[in-house]
């Protein structure tokens, strides 16, 4: 009797070859810059599914709302045409047995140039991620900032002159972002359920268990610490008063999700909201908001 001959089908085994990519063990390098190797090796053959093999830890659209990017704990950030539906560039950063790389957060600029990918990482710079949305292919910047782990939150001021990014250690960074450059920081003690900007100004709100508090991001400060100058710096005085109302309504409705759904963790809100019809609410608002624990420098 004769053995049977099995015949494997060819479609499968090219598309699993097809998938198949190398995944560095460094950091990846920013474009013109000579970086040491510090945790060179060996390039690692890993299977690419086209999706996650870990939990994605933050999503964003684009402006336009024709893309959408995912980052995981995969150590892998992926862009979709939305629609389409079309995988349009798989972004890798490095791997190690410590964790380091995993994305925990993703942003598009409101200009749509860059996306910005804030990573696992303890060195001194390399925890944001800049991409230039023209050329994926590679890493345009690494900015400073949040090396005693990592980036775990990112988000533009609505005009897109600023950045706020948040570490895993709770430090808060204020940024120049058209000079790409930290303009002030806060440590921060407490976990925050939201960190955004919900208004058309570049006003800053962080909402924790114990309140909500809302900072000038022009000036790296909290609202009650400005002159008068400073905050009509920010925004002329009745429209600063309908932010401060729009930021307080938006702490209400987070704490009163909390007291209905006291076993589902802390509430969080979307990071930018438009704005909606005016608000009675003056500007006597932020004095008599809760003092937070934290420290400027």
């Amino acid at each position: 009797m004769r053995t049977p001959i099995v015949a494997w089908p060819i479609l499968p085994v090219i598309a699993l070859v097809a998938s198949l990519a190398v995944f560095p063990t460094r950091p990846l390098q920013a474009r013109g810059e000579d970086r040491p190797a510090a945790r060179e090796g060996a390039p690692k053959l890993v299977i690419d599914t086209q999706g996650f093999t870990s939990p994605v830890n933050s999503i964003d659209f684009s402006t336009r709302g024709d893309w959408l990017a995912a980052a995981g704990s995969d150590k892998v950030v992926r862009v979709w045409d939305v629609a389409t539906g079309r995988l349009l560039a798989t972004l890798r950063g490095y791997d190690d047995n410590a964790g380091n790389g995993q994305c925990y957060a993703v942003r598009f600029s409101p200009d749509g140039r860059s996306l910005l990918v804030g990573v696992k990482d303890f060195a001194t710079e390399g925890a944001i991620r800049v991409y230039d949305t023209a050329d994926l292919a590679e890493i345009r910047m690494l900015l400073p900032g949040h090396p005693n782990g990592g980036t775990s939150e990112l988000v533009f001021s609505p005009d897109g002159k600023y950045l706020v990014s948040q570490g895993v250690d709770g430090n808060i960074l204020f940024w120049d972002w058209l000079a790409r450059k930290p303009i002030g920081q806060m440590a921060w003690t407490r976990n925050v359920a939201y960190l955004g900007f919900p208004t058309a100004t570049s006003m800053l709100v962080v909402y924790d268990a114990q309140g909500f508090y809302a900072f000038s991001s022009p000036h790296a400060r909290e609202l009650g610490q400005l002159t008068t100058l400073q905050q009509s710096e920010l925004a002329p005085p009745e429209a600063l008063g309908l932010a401060l109302a729009r930021a307080q309504s938006l702490g209400n409705s987070l704490a009163q999700i909390d007291t209905l759904f006291p076993d589902h963790g802390p509430a969080r809100g979307k990071r930018n909201c438009p704005v909606d019809g005016p608000n009675a609410v003056g500007l006597a608002l932020f004095r008599t908001s809760n003092q937070g624990e934290r420290r400027h420098t």
